[in-house]
């Protein structure tokens, strides 16, 4: 049986955050470097 980790630097939650924070919103958690890229574009 394969174990499976999570990634939490780059799930649902944090593509949140790089959102919210394109927006200039409040956040909590991490946000993801190359979707803050593309954002920026």
């Amino acid at each position: 049986m394969m174990k499976i980790k999570n990634n939490y630097n780059e799930c649902l939650t944090n593509i949140v955050c790089s959102i919210r924070k394109y927006f200039c919103l409040e956040y909590h958690h991490k946000s993801i470097d190359y979707i803050d890229k593309i954002l920026e574009t």
